[in-house]
């Protein structure tokens, strides 16, 4: 969902590298309304 390469999401998920841009914004609205996964 937030076309980013599997290798980033690793690098998020460990801790190695932070999101930035869009994918942070995109993540913080599922963190806060994770209902809105349904919609897409």
């Amino acid at each position: 969902m937030l076309n980013v390469p599997k290798v980033t999401a690793i690098s998020w998920e460990k801790g190695r590298r932070k999101p930035t841009g869009a994918a942070l914004r995109l993540l913080d609205l599922i963190r806060k309304k994770p209902e809105i996964l349904g919609q897409l």
